[in-house]
């Protein structure tokens, strides 16, 4: 069973490892890290204070302490569409373009299609019944299909 911190936004560092540790799910929403919405000189950084905004949605911190994540869109507050939400997570650049914010936590397409899918299913308790982009899954009985035209990472390969 898993135990899920949500939203997880600024954590202290030193609780990384507790995550692994624990076995709690860190759920994160990736579209609130993007700089046109959270970024220096934005309400929620401004708000927050600039010695906190750099422990803003620590993605790779985290992945790499042995955090399972779970992303996820929060609707209506963030972009609903899980590949904005993987390109911020990838880039952590604004969508129309320009300097990254805190590039230091990006993480890689593949742990955020896995945070998106395997991840979020995890903290939803349904790791059996969805989340996996398996070739030949069609014959699960709720498979899903995903086609994309474009990379995660906005390129083309």
């Amino acid at each position: 069973m898993s135990s899920c911190a949500t939203p997880v936004s600024t954590p202290s560092t030193r609780r990384f490892p507790s995550f692994a540790a624990l076995g709690v799910v860190a759920c994160m929403q990736p579209c609130h890290s993007a700089p046109e919405v959270a970024g220096p000189g934005k309400d929620w950084a401004e708000n927050i204070g600039a010695d906190r905004w750099h422990k803003a949605w620590p993605l790779r911190s985290l992945y790499m302490a042995g955090a399972l994540l779970a992303l996820s869109s929060d609707w209506n507050v963030a972009e609903m569409d899980p590949m904005i939400g993987i390109y911020t997570a990838v880039t952590r650049r604004p969508l129309g373009g320009g300097e990254p914010w805190m590039p230091q936590e990006t993480i890689s397409v593949e742990a955020a299609v896995h945070g998106y899918t395997m991840g979020s299913a995890y903290a939803n308790f349904l790791e059996h019944e969805r989340g996996s982009l398996t070739v030949g899954l069609e014959q699960a009985p709720s498979a899903q299909r995903l086609a994309v035209k474009r990379h995660p990472s906005g390129h083309d390969g």
